[in-house]
């Protein structure tokens, strides 16, 4: 994390610095990170042996992307729902919402999250004068926050190389993001030179940071150690047994063999020499005397503590338990469920500074909303046994409201729809009585 005395202004010297720093110090963990997420993972596929000829299997085994996409579904798999009590601001923020694909969008930066350990979105304003936010590339981003203990993002810098097909000359485009404006650099074999300032009506700074944790890290960063061991064991492996696949012939008590007996053995399939001054002769194959049950242990020890450290459990060894509760699925899920805790935190309050800004313009424009009037509730997504839910529900009933109770059914996504539908249902069967009542 970079950080900077609130009243210092960024010198094209200060942003070719931070982005020379960030390069060679923070940005080869992030490429790191993204290579053991699509399975190149750098211990098995940097392997080499002296011994060109020996076999050198390379097994990346994908638990990176197992972690990351796991933890992903199930923080963000079910929509995070936002509501309001001011109907004219929930209806505006939906509209936003909507069109932004905040659902899907959602997925994506929970997804850089559990890769990178942290995900980032740009807000702005389209040609259309809408406001839009998009996901960023959280490897072409600096964000540099204040020194001060609100930690406040002052800037944010992107930057983005083009080469030209013809010359293949490279010229990075940078992108300083302040609290009211963009200010826009081209770097070349010239140097930096600015190219415009734009300012913007979001009174902050436009890119929102999401932290995956305190210690802004991804979801199988500490992990990597045990991935590697597992791709080497298992690489390992399937260098034994092709190594040994083509076995020496031993033969014991022969002379003098010809090249041409041995090829016309093998063609034949049949053995025939004879001993030395009629010595007894012995044929047998040079095979490696190995213990496959302790390799196997080794393995499966591995993949245990995979899955410990990484607080993500075996999802197949569970499924094929049988009678698996939906109470038994989330005791194995709670110690991903202290992970997801605070990944919801962090997600939560950068939410509510997207929202904030979305609503300094929309204030602007002369509404008069507040952030704290919208509240944002986050859905895990874990099997729920309907009747488990049903026979809750039937004891909660007369408790609490209507809308509580709809808020915990997995089948119900519009709570407000189906209270509509309820009442509807209610004034028919009403209606109904009255004329039954008219006809007697």
């Amino acid at each position: 994390m970079f950080k900077l005395n609130k009243d210092k202004n960024l010198s094209i010297q200060y942003i070719d610095k931070y982005i020379d720093v960030y390069k060679s110090s923070k940005l080869p963990r992030l490429l790191k990170q993204e290579r053991y997420y699509n399975a190149k993972n750098d211990t098995i596929m940097n392997r080499t042996f002296k011994d060109a000829s020996k076999p050198n299997t390379k097994i990346a085994i994908p638990y990176a992307s197992y972690i990351a996409d796991n933890f992903t579904s199930y923080f963000v798999g079910k929509p995070i729902t936002i509501n309001s009590q001011n109907q004219e601001l929930l209806i505006v923020m939906s509209e936003i919402l909507s069109k932004n694909n905040f659902d899907s969008h959602n997925i994506s930066i929970a997804k850089d999250m559990a890769i990178f350990g942290l995900g980032a979105e740009l807000l702005y304003i389209d040609e259309a004068k809408q406001i839009r936010f998009a996901r960023l590339e959280p490897t072409s981003i600096i964000p540099i926050y204040s020194t001060n203990i609100e930690e406040e993002l002052l800037y944010c810098i992107r930057f983005y190389d083009e080469e030209d097909i013809l010359s293949s000359e490279t010229t990075t485009f940078i992108e300083l993001y302040s609290a009211d404006a963009v200010t826009t650099y081209k770097r070349d074999s010239a140097g930096t030179t600015l190219i415009a300032t734009v300012e913007h009506p979001f009174k902050r700074v436009p890119i929102n940071i999401y932290k995956n944790n305190d210690t802004v890290t991804g979801d199988f960063e500490k992990v990597i150690p045990l991935i590697d061991a597992l791709d080497l064991a298992m690489a390992d492996t399937s260098n034994g047994i092709q190594f040994f696949n083509d076995c020496y012939m031993l033969f014991k008590g022969v002379d003098n063999l010809e090249p041409e007996e041995i090829q016309a053995m093998k063609e034949n399939r049949v053995i025939a020499v004879s001993g030395i001054d009629g010595q007894q002769v012995d044929v047998s194959f040079l095979t490696k005397t190995s213990n496959d049950l302790e390799m196997e242990n080794f393995k499966n020890r591995l993949v245990q503590e995979i899955h410990k450290q990484s607080k993500m459990p075996n999802i197949e060894e569970v499924a094929n338990k049988s009678h698996v509760s939906a109470s038994a699925v989330r005791m194995s899920l709670l110690s991903t469920e202290q992970v997801v805790a605070i990944k919801e935190k962090e997600f939560k309050r950068a939410l509510q500074r997207k929202f904030e800004l979305i609503i300094n313009v929309l204030n602007m424009l002369g509404a008069s909303f507040s952030v704290g009037e919208i509240t944002i509730t986050f859905n895990r997504n874990v099997p729920q046994a309907i009747e488990s839910l049903s026979d809750a529900i039937v004891k909660l009933s007369g408790i609490v409201s209507k809308e509580t109770i709809l808020e915990q059914l997995p089948i119900v996504s519009d709570v407000q729809l189906e209270l509509e539908r309820l009442n509807k249902e209610s004034s028919i069967n009403s209606y109904e009585d009255w004329d039954e009542v008219d006809a007697e």
